[in-house]
């Protein structure tokens, strides 16, 4: 089959990296994109007619992600560091106005045992449950924040049911494209303002750590109050 345009990358990427706590390997992405459009194993390591080690999708990938760092939705290498794709803030709003629109993609499991990077995904939209390693960890935990006790449905009533977004204890860039996860031990439900919170600074904050930044800043607003009132 004929390659996705540049263009159709680009939004399918933005969620991929959403989809698994705002930032991921570059490496990570290339085939799980891929298999999202329908790509085989043999057209997606066809190499450039001019770089005999380059595959042309791999090629294709990074210029979309180009393109997500100029619309300001990916941090630079400089910033996210080298080898690694990070959403900015505006990429985090982006992805998160578009995946209540779109179909997001999950990862596939292998009974009890789950694996990020996995080259085999299903298409899960918001109506329906899929016992991936995101649903083990929210079965679990259920749908509050781990920072803030955030919860969507008692905010925004049946519109905010079962939404909640899933981080990662250990950033993909730190583990490598392939590790056995364990969807209770390392993944834990963050609401999406904490999860930009946490991954702000570079190394990201632990949950810990933005919940002491958290109570310290609420009693500064009170004590701040409190003196305004006197």
């Amino acid at each position: 089959m004929a390659f996705p345009s540049y263009k159709e990358i680009e939004i399918p990427l933005l969620l991929n990296i959403y989809n698994r706590g705002g930032e991921v390997s570059s490496s990570s992405c290339y085939e799980p994109l891929g298999r999202e459009f329908g790509l085989t194993d043999e057209e997606m390591s066809i190499l450039l007619p001019d770089d005999s080690n380059r595959p042309q999708w791999n090629n294709m990938v990074q210029w979309a992600r180009k393109k997500l760092v100029d619309y300001k939705y990916l941090h630079n290498a400089k910033e996210s560091g080298l080898g690694i794709w990070k959403l900015t803030h505006e990429g985090i709003k982006k992805a998160e106005s578009l995946s209540t629109k779109l179909d997001i993609d999950y990862p596939d499991d292998v009974p009890e045992t789950f694996y990020e990077g996995a080259v085999k995904q299903i298409k899960v939209n918001k109506y329906e449950r899929s016992k991936t390693a995101r649903d083990k960890c929210i079965d679990h935990y259920g749908c509050q924040c781990s920072v803030c006790n955030m919860d969507f449905e008692k905010t925004y009533g049946e519109t905010g049911k079962d939404y909640i977004h899933v981080h990662h204890i250990t950033p993909l860039s730190e583990i490598g494209e392939r590790y056995k996860l364990d969807p209770v031990n390392d993944l834990r439900p963050v609401c999406p303002n904490c999860n930009a919170m946490i991954h702000r600074q570079k190394p990201s904050l632990t949950i810990e750590e933005l919940k002491v930044l958290m109570t310290k800043a609420q009693k500064e607003n009170e004590s701040a109050q409190s003196k305004l009132t006197q």
